[in-house]
């Protein structure tokens, strides 16, 4: 009897096994635009460096320390450039913010900017510099101040 229960209980785990999708197959069939490769390709990149990046703002005598960056996108499809910084609580204001976006910006869209050439290294597509900045000029860019004293105040700015 004992034997007979474990082959009926193999059988219906192997049937129902048989008829359930992989989480793989899941994957594999949900459509995924060259659009969001490029946006997780970037923070990819992004994370890769973040260490370094961390490094070299607390080397620096700037009191602004970079944190974080990261990418992601609107829902018509433009990219939205994101960086967190932290610094002394006496600057976590609006002032500063729109300081740093301002020079954060000129850096992205600069003459010397390496922005358009990532953005051509991380695209499966082969993406001409005229069309990388072109998606550089249709981004956005937030900036996030975080007071190193306490966390949660902060201000955001962006354009």
């Amino acid at each position: 009897m004992k034997k007979y229960f474990l082959g009926v209980m193999f059988a219906c785990l192997g049937a129902s096994g048989a008829y359930a999708q992989s989480f793989g197959n899941v994957l594999a069939n949900n459509p995924t635009n060259h659009f969001e490769l490029l946006v997780n390709n970037l923070n990819m990149l992004m994370l890769v460096k973040a260490e370094e990046l961390r490094e070299k703002s607390e080397e620096s005598d700037d009191e602004l320390k970079t944190k974080f960056m990261k990418v992601s996108a609107t829902n018509d499809h433009k990219l939205v450039f994101t960086s967190i910084y932290e610094a002394p609580v006496a600057l976590v204001s609006r002032a500063k913010c729109n300081e740093q976006l301002e020079e954060d910006f000129a850096n992205m869209l600069g003459e010397d900017s390496p922005v358009p050439t990532l953005l051509q290294m991380v695209s499966y597509f082969k993406m001409t510099d005229a069309q990388a900045s072109q998606m550089l000029r249709d981004s956005f860019l937030n900036i996030n101040i975080h007071a190193a004293e306490n966390p949660e105040l902060s201000v955001s700015c962006g354009k």
